[in-house]
């Protein structure tokens, strides 16, 4: 779905979009890394 949406719009839009998706993936990857970490620290 989100692929045909950008399918209708400039291809630079496109590729900012996958670089702020690579971004926001390596953002919640390490949040959960650090919730994980926080959790194990508790003894959870």
């Amino acid at each position: 779905m989100f692929r045909e949406i950008l399918g209708n719009v400039p291809r630079v839009f496109e590729k900012c979009s996958e670089r702020f998706w690579e971004m926001f993936r390596e953002i919640s990857l390490s949040l959960n890394i650090g919730n994980i970490y926080l959790h194990e620290r508790r003894g959870f």
